[in-house]
């Protein structure tokens, strides 16, 4: 990540690792939890970790007025709409699929986060 330069982007797309340790066993296929390196799809204990830490650095990749966009998984639409409230972002909009699961979120940092930062 800090191969971005700070301010230079007006999106910033993340399909950061999300899956809840909770449930590691019920998600994801045996073949994936053999195979695939743990670090890869840990999340942390509600699978917000990594989505957490995204959205508190992203003020400083994006122009104000850019869009943050993450996916995201199980019950995490409220907890990143809190954070992502706070690290400046305003216009939060989550994205549900036709089962009525939230599976994404798209927000537009404010014009005065720079303040935040």
């Amino acid at each position: 990540m800090s191969c971005l330069a700070d301010n230079d982007r007006g999106v910033r797309p993340s399909e950061a690792e999300r899956v809840d340790q909770r449930r590691w066993h019920r998600l994801l296929p045996r073949d994936v939890r053999a195979f695939e390196p743990r670090l890869a799809l840990d999340g942390g204990a509600d699978g917000t970790d990594l989505l957490a830490e995204v959205a508190r650095r992203s003020p400083r990749w994006l122009r104000p007025g850019g869009w943050l966009l993450l996916e995201l998984g199980g019950d995490q639409a409220e907890p990143m709409g809190r954070l992502i409230r706070e690290a400046g972002f305003e216009e939060a909009d989550v994205m549900i699929d036709d089962d009525g699961d939230a599976r994404a979120v798209a927000a537009r940092l404010g014009t005065d986060a720079q303040r935040l930062r």
